[in-house]
């Protein structure tokens, strides 16, 4: 789920094998992956057809609807489905359903009609009273909650239907099914204690009884979300099997799977199974030598371009890299509480100071190695709401130092560091900065660079390390200065509501800001009818972003792939997952 909440895929069509082998090229030095007449790999070695791959960390839980990190899409993707999916250039597609839902004319209703064969791992169908009591599950999330208020009912009419009412149209209406995962109902409510709680009683929060209660407390309960039984009732092509702590996730094939045969890439199921441990550091270098490892998502740019220059890895990995739709940006408190939190950027000015006196394209060149991509908006382009006007704000450190002073922070006592007198007491800029802990030396140097950066307008930064989660939940609280976090985006039309709506405080407005008249426009262009209307609503909306400067958008990242070759490559996208693991094919003959 992303956007941050939909879950964007890419369709790739897996192209079988025919003809005859030809020679092994000269790069093969083992001669292991020689290729038939048509391109394919045909595998010679005694490696398993099993993908090996790596999250960056080991997840404290997967559960299906609460779980807020990325670990969560790349596991349970194979897993859990939707209704719905998205590819990469945000075209729907039917997944549990026959075809995409019958749209009403004033495009507030969607009628979806579930396809017959889907079924559970335990043969049972998948019903309407499923959907229905999953998109009662969803309210729980605060990711999705917002994107789920536009709607008045969910019922079905008859068996195998379903219908979905909004109260007022939504330029996101059409893309409704692909919010969230389909749970099966006997698994999570066997005593079908929200059978007489509705949809709009869930989302209001208004029903509880002791049982709803008793209830809520399992479904949210921790163990909830490392419960293998309840990861492995999905619907999808893999089954999680087995989760060992601090070791290994492990999904495997579902031989009755019920698409089986099907060529839509939700459907493909090419690897036996699938295993996610937990790597990172100098241990990634060690298992792609040793071919441990099959494929790497979590590479950071200098080990990326080392990888590049190690005859080892070379010789039995292909290295691709996309642009990503997700930026790291540096997240601005604009709500300090001016007690615990000074009033550092509360003024525009002093947010577009700090943009112009960090050099990015200088962090790209030489921190990243040349792999980012600087950026004047959050909007990805290709994204149909892309503002190609607004380029990126550029470093002009003489200019950053000119609006400090003009938004009233001068060095007053010469000590090096600009002040301010506030409510009769001297503050200094001196803002504490949140980084994610990493071990990579990029990110550290990228960093040490963005802190000598605005040392030299004045402005003096100490550093705190943890989990993106801890530093989010400051957000919540309104207890942090500065943060480097990134900001994801889907294939859809971007959705500006989310991070920018005042609204949104408390959610995912992580910079806290709030502009009366963006919020205006953000509320027109998302219920606005035409097409070009919404693009040009959006447009401005960016512009004002772009002066308001709320958080200052660092780069967008490249996403790093290693696949190793005896399977049939597949592209890197710039959406999650990425790489579509159910994908990769291994011939062997």
């Amino acid at each position: 789920m992303r956007l941050p909440v939909f879950c964007w895929l890419l369709i790739i069509l897996t192209i079988g094998w025919s003809g005859c082998i030809t020679d092994t090229s000269s790069s093969d030095p083992n001669n292991l992956y020689p290729t038939d007449a048509r391109g394919n790999i045909i595998y010679q070695g005694d490696l398993p057809n099993v993908v090996r791959t790596h999250l960056a960390r080991e997840p404290k839980a997967l559960h299906p609807i609460l779980t807020l990190s990325a670990a969560k899409g790349m596991v349970l993707d194979y897993c859990f489905q939707s209704l719905l999916t998205v590819d990469e250039f945000g075209n729907r597609l039917p997944v549990l359903v026959r075809d995409l839902p019958i749209e009403s004319p004033d495009k507030k209703t969607y009628t979806f009609e579930l396809d017959p064969e889907a079924h559970w791992p335990d043969g049972a169908p998948i019903t309407a009273q499923d959907v229905i009591f999953s998109f009662k599950l969803l309210t729980q999330s605060s990711a999705i909650k917002s994107y789920l208020e536009n709607i008045q009912t969910i019922s079905s009419p008859g068996e195998g239907t379903v219908v979905i009412n909004a109260r007022a149209y939504n330029f996101l209406n059409p893309y409704l099914g692909s919010l969230g995962y389909i749970l099966d109902k006997r698994k999570f409510d066997p005593d079908g204690v929200l059978d007489d709680v509705s949809f709009a009683e869930m989302l209001s929060g208004e029903a509880g009884d002791d049982a709803m209660k008793k209830w809520t407390d399992w479904f949210k309960g921790p163990e909830t979300g490392r419960n293998v039984d309840l990861l492995g009732s999905g619907s999808g092509p893999y089954q999680l099997t087995s989760w060992e702590e601090g070791r290994k996730i492990e999904l495997t094939r579902m031989e009755d799977y019920w698409g089986l045969g099907r060529e839509e890439f939700f459907h493909q199921a090419k690897p036996d199974a699938i295993t996610f441990s937990f790597v990172q550091g100098n241990e990634l270098l060690l298992q792609l030598e040793q071919q441990t490892l099959d494929v790497s998502m979590y590479v950071g740019s200098q080990t990326w371009l080392d990888l590049r220059e190690n005859d080892k890895v070379v010789a039995n990995y292909v290295l691709d890299t996309v642009v990503s739709h997700g930026i790291t940006a540096l997240i601005l408190n604009n709500q300090p509480d001016g007690k615990v939190r000074k009033p550092f950027f509360s003024d525009s000015r002093t947010r577009k100071a700090v943009a112009l006196a960090i050099s990015e394209q200088r962090l790209i060149d030489e921190q990243l190695g040349g792999l980012g991509k600087a950026t004047g908006t959050p909007v990805p382009a290709g994204n149909l709401f892309h503002n190609p006007e607004l380029k990126p704000v550029g470093y002009d450190p003489n200019e950053a130092m000119h609006l400090l002073t003009a938004a009233g922070w001068v060095d007053s006592n010469g000590n090096g560091i600009r002040d301010s007198l506030i409510d009769g007491e001297l503050v200094e800029f001196e803002m504490e900065m949140y980084r994610p802990t990493a071990n990579n030396k990029e990110v550290r140097a990228a960093v040490g660079r963005m802190q000598d950066q605005l040392r030299a307008v004045g402005i003096a930064v100490e550093f705190t390390d943890g989990d993106v989660s801890t530093f989010y939940l400051q957000t919540l609280k309104k207890e942090f200065d500065a943060g480097i976090m990134a900001l994801s985006a889907g294939a859809t039309p971007y959705e500006f509501k989310p991070l920018w709506h005042s609204e949104a405080i408390g959610g995912f407005n992580v910079s806290l800001y709030s502009n009366p008249d963006l919020d205006a426009l953000i509320d027109i262009q998302r219920q606005d009818t035409s097409l070009s209307r919404q693009r040009d609503y959006a447009l401005t909306i960016q512009e004002i972003l772009y002066q308001d400067m709320p958080v200052i958008y660092l780069f967008y990242n490249f996403r790093k792939s290693v696949i190793h070759k005896r399977f049939n490559p597949q592209p890197i996208i710039p959406i999650s997952p990425f790489v579509r693991l159910n994908t990769l094919e291994m011939m062997t003959e």
